[in-house]
């Protein structure tokens, strides 16, 4: 027998089929993974804007998701954009775009900790 044990006022409730229950939550946690990746890609971007370690590690390679490959230095880091020196030409490029770091030849091996 059971018998509830808590009671509690609200409005009622109005149960969703199971398929587009499990359709909002693989949208919702894509989404927050996409954030997620973003956040990380732009942490790991950041390293390479202080004098420092852009002077230490030199150009960059970009990976970019349409396999475009884009070398140089990173300018600076903006919710979702990136200030990027490539030669002479200065670009912004879309956080969300890049794939991958990439140091002679071979993905930047740089853990970013939790802060």
């Amino acid at each position: 027998m059971n018998n509830p044990v808590l009671y509690v006022k609200s409005p009622p409730v109005h149960h969703l089929p199971k398929a587009a229950r499990v359709k909002d939550t693989l949208v919702n946690e894509n989404l927050e993974r996409q954030d997620d990746v973003i956040d990380l890609m732009e942490k790991r971007l950041a390293y390479f804007t202080t004098d420092f370690n852009r002077r230490a590690y030199g150009d960059i390679t970009l990976v970019m998701q349409n396999e475009e490959r884009i070398s140089g230095k990173v300018l600076g880091i903006e919710p979702g954009a990136v200030q990027f020196e490539s030669g002479e030409t200065q670009l912004t490029l879309d956080s969300a775009d890049i794939l991958e770091i990439e140091w002679l030849g071979k993905p930047f091996p740089l853990r970013v900790g939790n802060n």
